[in-house]
């Protein structure tokens, strides 16, 4: 485990991944840059070897076929410390899910520990389930509305399986699937409660403080 390095120097992407998942890799080679996050999909014998710890895929290997290489080629921008986010597609059986609410989904993130030599195949660490996956028909909504970068249509199409994302696209999607829980404060019938303790103290004090001058007038 790489221990996370605070510098204000930098961006504000590499400290946002470090908040988000503070258990997982966040610097790469010997922690000089950065983490970089692909988005990645996977079917159902894509998503049994992530979950044995390695990934790799059959188009990889071959430049035969253009449009294979189109969807493919950002594999081998991957390195030692970077992040995959990964959509479940729908040949991914729900018996193989934490609940169905992650198939056809942005489900989880796993780090990148190893890449072979000809960057085929990826060694991985272990998968963390989104707290909140990502349907494809909200994903869609989302971009619709401006509030995802358009790069995510990819998500159930056939053929693609990975693409580098843009930090802009990383900060929008992880404030989605892993949002901050703000700091919880004490509802309004806390306070008043409170202020009624208090109150009543007050009065009880004063009360006896005039008796006592009561008292002492007396005598």
């Amino acid at each position: 485990m790489v221990t996370p390095c605070h510098s204000s120097s930098l961006d504000p992407l590499w400290r946002a991944s470090t908040l988000w998942l503070a258990d997982g890799l966040s610097v790469k080679d010997g922690g000089e840059l950065p983490m970089n996050h692909f988005l990645v999909q996977v079917q159902s014998k894509g998503h049994t070897t992530i979950r044995d710890g390695s990934y790799s895929n059959e188009h990889w290997e071959s430049n035969d076929d253009k449009m294979e290489n189109e969807n493919n080629k950002d594999h081998g921008l991957a390195r030692s410390g970077d992040r995959l986010l990964v959509y479940c597609s729908s040949e991914v059986s729900n018996k193989d899910l934490p609940s169905k609410d992650y198939r056809m989904s942005l489900a989880f993130s796993v780090d990148v520990r190893s890449v072979s030599k000809d960057r085929t195949t990826f060694e991985l660490g272990d998968l963390k389930w989104f707290s909140n996956p990502l349907k494809r028909k909200t994903i869609k909504y989302k971009i619709d509305k401006g509030e995802m970068d358009r790069i995510f249509l990819k998500c159930g199409t056939q053929g693609f399986n990975i693409t580098k994302l843009e930090s802009v696209a990383v900060e929008q999607i992880l404030a989605i699937v892993e949002p901050k829980i703000p700091p919880s404060f004490p509802s309004y019938d806390r306070h008043q409660t409170a202020l009624r303790r208090v109150r009543r103290a007050v009065q009880a004090a004063v009360r006896h403080l005039r008796g006592r001058f009561q008292r002492r007038d007396r005598g």
